[in-house]
């Protein structure tokens, strides 16, 4: 059984920016006639609400300073516009002259920035396996978009980055025993996804983030956001994200009737591979992982919650021995 955890929030060196401040910058940027502000959300990035002239309301992404590089944006800028004008229903930054992403400096930081129009929609917890099926659907149909997609660079997730990643984050705050079994838990999650090609259709660029926040639902329509952790990586990781979030914060689950779910509604658009079935709940364990080094770097150094991460990384681990 997976149980659910606690929800934790990312740290952050600053408090959040005084939002008639934040309006007054984004005019300058932008140049348009911004009249209000308000903290939509704070989590990896901050997100503002900016209301124009015109009572239009616009996402303002303030990007955390220093973790992507200007390349990397601009790459997820260009991925998100080549996928609105093929129509594909993603969030995608306004249709401004000039760069998409702007320079905006606040509180003596420089940050970048991208804005993006309001997208209809509703937020939809992937807790009933007819929710995981279409979600499934729409990530496969995503996915072949984006092979289509002419070539941008963006960041790799392989093996080698996930280990450099998420080993010497870890193992610098785990007494021995917890080194040695988080050495474990990773090679057993490795081994798996290396059974998959590491090749379209099976590894490509893919949404990277796909938890309940970061996508929503219009009629009978998929519509994501958020891609600024879109990149090159197995195409089954997407499906354990979500799964994984479904799992870890959306309350008591049926991880194994949502796991199905998931394989049959990717299954509409493109046939998996044995090896990717199998993968799925090592892949949910590796991407736990990967979120408690996040959570590390970003300032929560603490030995309690990397053991924690290691023993629910097993858990993971050990469901996937118990499903059929």
């Amino acid at each position: 059984m997976i149980a659910p955890i606690e929800t934790v929030s990312f740290q952050h060196a600053h408090p959040p920016l005084p939002p008639e401040k934040v309006a007054m910058a984004a005019t300058r940027a932008f140049v348009l006639p911004f009249r209000h502000a308000r903290l939509h959300k704070r989590a990896f990035h901050d997100t503002y609400v900016l209301t124009d002239a015109q009572g239009a309301a616009f996402f303002l992404r303030l990007y955390r300073p220093g973790y992507w590089p200007d390349n990397e944006i601009a790459a997820e800028m260009h991925i998100l516009r080549s996928l609105k004008a093929a129509g594909y229903p993603v969030a995608a930054p306004a249709a401004l002259p000039g760069d998409v992403q702007r320079r905006i400096s606040l509180a003596e930081r420089a940050y970048q920035a991208a804005l993006f129009p309001g997208l209809a929609g509703t937020a939809a917890p992937m807790t009933e396996p007819d929710t995981a099926k279409s979600l499934a659907a729409a990530l496969a149909r995503l996915h072949r978009q984006m092979d289509g997609l002419p070539t941008r660079r963006r960041y790799r997730l392989d093996g080698d980055s996930l280990a450099a990643f998420i080993l010497p984050t870890l193992q610098a705050i785990l007494p021995p025993a917890g080194v040695a079994r988080l050495h474990a838990c990773l090679s057993a999650c490795l081994e798996a996804l290396a059974a998959i090609p590491a090749e379209k259709p099976f590894f490509g660029l893919c949404h990277g983030d796909p938890h309940g926040g970061n996508w929503l639902l219009w009629r009978d329509e998929v519509r994501f956001l958020d891609f600024d952790h879109c990149g090159h990586m197995w195409r089954i990781h997407d499906l354990a994200v979500a799964l994984w979030d479904a799992a870890s914060f959306c309350g008591r689950c049926n991880v194994a009737a949502l796991s199905a779910a998931l394989i049959d509604g990717y299954e509409t658009a493109r046939p998996l591979l044995a090896a990717e079935k199998a993968a799925l709940i090592p892949a949910c364990a590796l991407r736990h992982l990967w979120w408690a080094a996040l959570h590390i770097r970003m300032g929560r150094n603490e030995e309690a919650f990397a053991a924690a991460a290691v023993e629910r990384a097993e858990q993971w681990l050990k469901a996937a021995k118990a499903l059929p």
